[in-house]
């Protein structure tokens, strides 16, 4: 057996609570908690009150202010976390306590409120640009704002398309993805902007643009991202202008803000069924490098796979670090013109040699073990998947490494893995 209590409250429709009514501030209060607890909220068919107010669903009595009964079932252990608050918040009712033996708990786990609409994760007020706005302020802003995409709107503020880091590299030429191109100086900077001179978003961007309504669900939406390979979605209002933004940093932000932690509540004895781990939707058979790796290959490496990390292991499989190739540009701090030079012509390796004979010295005598970020942030193998969504969110990591007990690298788990495992159906 368990030991539960049963909480309940009677109050009434009437009652209120921080201006909202009372059912509701205590649905919040159980749910920010995130303890192994539910609640329910009753309506009465009729009933009195010891202020003189009956309520009768007849004709010739107006019923205002029906009875309500508000049920909490929770391990007895949280009672001295949870009455105290509960006597703050019951403005209006009574509250009892009586003992409950549980013989099981079982719930089945979600990482993606379910209840969540579009506009209550959305960010708001974004920034937009025109089809005729020049291609390098739009730049500019994506630059300024460490956006990596921007909604183009009419003179209606309704989305007719959205411009990409994608699309200025597939259609306007545009060299290096926007957070290697912010690693550089202004001269670098000025040098793209200049090559953009004369054209507009209307030519790069890309029509016509995926919308999705601020009512719709958020589970609904996060779909939609997932089978149409976008990472973030304009959010239209109800005449079809453009109210916010969604991407899948805001809907982790939420996951790690509103997703109980599994972690905890199993460990009392809740039994959690369904519950997915990082093992089961990781990315295997990575390359990896060792630390002695000249910055010479990992360079070459990069460039013709289209990676932007490598993780660095010793002899036993042990993850030391990360090298990301924004971490190889400080292998060439003092040579960055000769670097910035060989990545935007895309010259290929077998050529740096002849053209940049002092940049491959410096790669040459130089290993990943020293650019390598050491005592990167990492998540257990068998760790549930909100464990890795909170890690992603707090560091503002894409991919996060996967390694089992020993510290051996077994991997890496990504956004789209972690949206997709919690939108797949339930067994």
């Amino acid at each position: 057996m368990l030991a539960y209590s049963l909480i309940r409250i009677y109050t009434s429709e009437r009652a209120r609570f921080d201006g909202k009514p009372l059912w509701e501030g205590v649905i919040q209060f159980v749910t920010e908690l995130k303890i192994a607890a539910r609640c329910f909220v009753s309506k009465g068919l009729a009933g009195c009150f010891e202020n003189g107010v009956v309520a009768m669903p007849t004709i010739e009595v107006l019923a205002y202010d029906f009875p309500l009964r508000i049920d909490l079932l929770l391990p007895t252990s949280e009672l001295p976390l949870v009455l105290p608050e509960l006597e703050e918040i019951v403005t209006d009712g009574l509250i009892t306590v009586d003992p409950v033996n549980v013989v099981a708990h079982k719930s089945s786990m979600t990482v993606l409120p379910m209840h969540l609409r579009v506009r209550s994760v959305m960010t708001g007020e974004p920034t937009v640009v025109s089809p005729d706005t020049a291609l390098a302020e739009a730049v500019r802003l994506l630059l300024d704002k460490n956006f990596n995409g921007l909604p183009v709107v009419d003179d209606r503020r309704r989305p007719v398309g959205i411009i990409t880091q994608g699309d200025l590299m597939t259609r306007a030429g545009f060299p290096l993805r926007l957070g290697l191109v912010g690693a550089f100086g202004s001269n670098q900077v000025a040098e793209v902007l200049s090559g953009l001179a004369g054209r507009t978003v209307a030519e790069v961007m890309t029509k016509p643009v995926t919308v999705v309504p601020e009512d719709q669900p958020l589970s609904e939406a996060v779909q939609s991202m997932l089978d149409r390979g976008l990472k973030r979605l304009p959010v239209v209002g109800k005449a079809g202008e453009i109210v916010g933004m969604l991407s899948r940093s805001d809907v982790f932000r939420v996951i790690s803000r509103e997703s109980p932690d599994w972690g905890q509540l199993r460990q009392g004895r809740l039994t959690v069924s369904n519950l997915t781990r990082v093992r089961d939707i990781m990315e295997r058979d990575l390359d990896t490098i060792p630390p002695d790796t000249p910055v010479a290959e990992v360079l070459r490496s990069l460039s013709l796979q289209g990676r932007q990390r490598v993780a660095v292991v010793d002899q036993e499989g042990r993850l030391l670090g990360v090298l990301t190739d924004k971490d190889l540009l400080a292998a060439f701090a003092d040579q960055k013109p000769g670097i910035w030079a060989w990545l935007v012509a895309k010259v290929p390796y077998f050529d740096v040699g002849r053209r940049y004979r002092d940049l491959l010295e410096r790669a040459r005598q130089t290993c990943a073990a020293d650019f390598m970020r050491k005592d990167p942030i990492t998540v257990l193998e068998d760790a549930p998947i909100d464990e890795a969504i909170r890690l992603m969110i707090r560091h503002h990591l894409k991919r996060l490494p996967v390694v089992d007990g020993k510290g051996t690298f077994r991997g890496l788990i990504s956004r789209d893995a972690l949206l997709r495992a919690n939108l797949a159906p339930t067994p």
